[in-house]
């Protein structure tokens, strides 16, 4: 068995985490939860991806910033983040929409 894959805390048949370091091992990482975060919200600039990330990165104490950067990265957080800030802009934009669009009276015709 490789030495790079992990069990995990839940006992299952194959080990299912593959524990590799570098940044050259990162960028697939990293580059493919971005393609994550722009599916789950198209509107989101480079740097709104970017504090997206490090907003929700995970901190471990017995690292520091000089180490980590802003942590260790949470893709399932940051999805979960872009997804409520597409929500939360269409929600706002349904607002904005006026009633009976193309009426300037509001008022609908039969």
């Amino acid at each position: 068995m490789s030495p790079y894959l992990l069990s995990g805390t839940v006992p299952m048949p194959t080990s299912p985490y593959l524990s590799l370091s570098g940044t050259s091992m990162s960028t697939a990482v990293v580059s493919g939860s971005v393609a994550l975060l722009l599916q789950a919200n198209p509107s989101l600039t480079p740097n709104a991806v970017k504090a997206v990330l490090e907003y929700t990165a995970q901190i471990y104490p017995s690292y520091d910033a000089l180490t980590e950067g802003a942590g260790f990265l949470n893709a399932y957080g940051a999805v979960q983040l872009a997804r409520v800030s597409a929500r939360r802009r269409m929600l706002r934009s349904e607002r904005r929409r006026p009633t009976g669009a193309g009426n300037s009276s509001g008022a609908t015709s039969a």
